[in-house]
């Protein structure tokens, strides 16, 4: 279980007011998505020349959104940012004092976040010879992403018959360094809410929708993206209400141990609800 948060930036001159606004409502939602992580959180932002900022240690939301770290990546938030990335971490494989572990990972040309678990990554890896550099199964993901691009743009027909070889449960985040103009949302089984601002040309997320309309003081302009399981969102800069969906698939399941104790079992209750 861990949390997804961010931002996904139309072409717009922003005030300063409105680019104020929304790095408060990022910081909200951020802080809220601790509930599903604190061992770990970070950020990044992309801009439209490539550029990246990024920033993440093992210590929770609610500490990071207070450091010169945090506040350093929020300032390159400008009209010239396409997304902000944000992840709160529930450590499972690899340590979170190993920072390589931590999220948002920049894999390659690829940076990107993501909720859940592939259970087969280590036999992903060693099938597809890819080079590892954390010891998160988070990581196969944005390699077989990177794997995928051509001349720098992600071809989501390649992607979509990589991800058709992972098992587990996953919901993620991504885009290229070299295409910054588009950001990709995968929808899985894990839960992800999405809200649309016209006037403002954003759309937000977050693992809760709670997270979102719980910052938002006026609801009035927002409007839910409705997003089956499945589906993989594609957006643009610079035509940012062409929102591009296409399905994708992968081997749902999780390991067939059984679960021993029953503060485990309440634990995987509230990770697959």
């Amino acid at each position: 279980m861990c949390g997804l948060t961010g931002i996904i930036f139309g072409k717009k001159e922003r005030s300063d007011r409105e680019l104020k606004f929304l790095k408060d409502l990022f910081t909200s939602m951020f802080v809220f998505s601790e509930e599903r992580g604190r061992h770990a959180s970070g950020l990044v932002t992309l801009n439209v020349d490539g550029n990246t900022s990024l920033y993440k240690v093992p210590v929770c939301p609610s500490k990071l959104v207070f450091t010169d770290g945090y506040n350093r990546v929020l300032s390159t938030l400008d009209n010239r940012t396409t997304v902000i990335l944000g992840h709160s971490r529930w450590k499972t494989v690899g340590s979170e004092f190993n920072n390589n572990n931590n999220q948002p990972l920049i894999t390659g040309k690829i940076l990107g976040t993501h909720n859940g678990t592939i259970i087969n990554a280590n036999d992903l890896f060693d099938k597809f010879k890819f080079r590892r550099k954390a010891q998160v199964d988070s990581e196969v993901l944005f390699r077989m992403a990177d794997s995928s691009l051509s001349n720098g743009v992600l071809n989501t027909n390649i992607y979509r018959q990589y991800l058709s070889q992972c098992q587990g449960h996953l919901s993620f985040v991504l885009a290229s360094k070299e295409d910054p103009e588009h950001v990709f949302i995968f929808k899985g089984d894990k839960p992800l809410s999405l809200f649309y601002n016209k006037e403002l040309r954003v759309i937000v997320y977050a693992s809760i929708g709670r997270y979102i309309l719980d910052s938002l003081v006026d609801k009035d302009g927002w409007y839910e993206v409705m997003v089956e399981d499945n589906n993989l969102l594609s957006t643009s800069f610079t035509e940012f209400e062409t929102l591009v969906s296409e399905p994708f698939s992968y081997i749902k399941g999780f390991s067939s141990k059984k679960i021993k104790t029953t503060k485990t079992k309440q634990l995987q209750k509230e990770l697959f609800k």
